[in-house]
């Protein structure tokens, strides 16, 4: 079983901030490693060969694709995104001090889980802290594992559900939205997942984003320019007039921001 290959959606698990296309112990994962070590040496030449990455992949990628894809990933292997690993288990643990934070000893009444994959956090992190809780995802093949994970919670449900495609089906006391965003890479599509957000959220209610870092992005004003990148996407979100950051913290490869619906 392997992983799609030349394929712009997902980044080298290796190195979730890396954002490479080709996995670890193939020929091609050895020479795109070797290709990155020798544009290191060459102040500018990286940054300059990711925009050129960047433009092509905004250029190539689609939003229908994306169903595809996640499809095809889950049923080549079990945790593509290694959420059992030491590193997702940090980030679920700083997203719920930060959930913590605002709700005191209440639970949040009503929640969606956008991008639940096969239910790690919708379980370890989400269903411990709300009453109802919708969980979601693109992938059918990877709601059905999610189903049969946490079959024992009464009060989750699980829904097929595009940020893209369709329309809000309610709205949430806390909508969590954590590494959806990444495959788009059109600002149109962004800004549509935007106003989807803000449709999700109760006014008063909170949003929690969540997006992996691409080290090379982050700092670029193409990354800016792009909204390639966590920090950029962040702000990016950030920018709607009905939301307003709480809290933003930064993790070892990712950025979590709760922002509120005003």
């Amino acid at each position: 079983m392997r992983r799609p290959q030349n394929d712009p959606f997902f980044p080298n698990e290796s190195d979730p901030s890396d954002g490479s296309l080709q996995g670890a112990g193939t020929t091609t994962g050895d020479a795109s490693r070797t290709l990155r070590r020798s544009l290191n040496r060459v102040p500018g030449l990286r940054s300059t060969w990711w925009l050129a990455k960047a433009l092509r992949d905004v250029a190539r990628a689609r939003p229908a694709q994306v169903v595809d894809r996640f499809d095809e990933l889950y049923a080549n292997r079990v945790d593509p995104s290694k959420m059992l690993s030491a590193g997702q288990q940090t980030r679920f643990r700083d997203a719920g001090e930060m959930l913590d934070s605002v709700r005191g000893k209440r639970k949040f009444a009503t929640a969606m889980e956008v991008g639940c994959a096969e239910g790690t956090c919708t379980r370890q992190l989400l269903a411990e802290r709300c009453e109802s809780l919708l969980a979601t995802d693109v992938s059918r093949v990877a709601l059905e594992r999610a189903r049969a994970f946490c079959a024992d919670l009464s009060h989750v449900e699980f829904a097929r559900w595009d940020i893209i495609a369709d329309a809000p089906p309610r709205t949430f006391d806390l909508p969590v939205v954590m590494s959806v965003l990444e495959p788009f890479y059109r600002r149109s599509d962004l800004n549509v997942a935007r106003n989807k957000m803000v449709e999700l959220t109760a006014p008063g209610g909170y949003l929690l984003l969540s997006n992996t870092m691409h080290g090379v992005a982050e700092d670029a004003w193409w990354g800016r320019w792009l909204i390639h990148g966590a920090n950029w996407q962040d702000r990016f979100i950030g920018q709607h007039p009905k939301l307003k950051v709480v809290h933003t913290m930064t993790g070892a490869f990712y950025i979590h921001t709760l922002f509120r619906r005003v």
